[in-house]
């Protein structure tokens, strides 16, 4: 992941945060480079349906830039505070089922946590689909899955290195 330098009004200094708008770029020109242009997004979207200065939203304006069509029902977002019985895993299975019930299916999701994406690439499974050859998944966050074979192209956020440049 890319880290920036940022600084806060209501801050006494400078703090280090992820750079959610490089780490979407990433994730798209990654999920383009293989070939995928139908790409759905999914988000645990506390602050209102895909709302600024989230990965997700960053994810759709260069989707846009790129001049790839975004169809809205593959843009799928969960606010936890109103609909406080997901986890994210959960989420991450209810968007597969939500895109599978499309006759226009997308051949890539980019969500925004691991835990979402591990969702998803177990209910495809389920579903029967073959993670990389029938729907590629990614993530943010480096969450390590026990598998026999990598299943979920994910960011990884070095916290010892933001760690030793504060």
């Amino acid at each position: 992941a890319v880290i920036k330098d940022k600084k806060a009004s209501d801050w006494p200094g400078n703090y280090f945060d992820v750079d959610e708008v490089a780490d979407a770029r990433i994730l798209i020109e990654h999920l383009l480079s293989l070939g995928h242009e139908r790409i759905a997004i999914a988000d645990w979207d506390s602050r209102g349906r895909l709302a600024p200065e989230t990965m997700s939203r960053y994810a759709l304006d260069i989707l846009r830039e790129k001049g790839l069509k975004i169809k809205e029902d593959w843009i799928i977002a969960v606010d936890p505070e109103h609909d406080p019985f997901y986890s994210e895993l959960d989420f991450g299975r209810k968007v597969v089922r939500e895109l599978l019930s499309l006759k226009s299916r997308p051949t890539a999701v980019m969500c925004s946590t691991d835990m979402i994406g591990m969702g998803v690439v177990n209910e495809a499974g389920k579903a029967g689909l073959k993670i990389g050859r029938d729907l590629a998944v990614t993530g943010n966050g480096n969450f390590e899955a026990r598998s026999p074979e990598p299943v979920l192209t994910t960011l990884m956020e070095s916290y010892s290195s933001i760690a030793r440049a504060v």
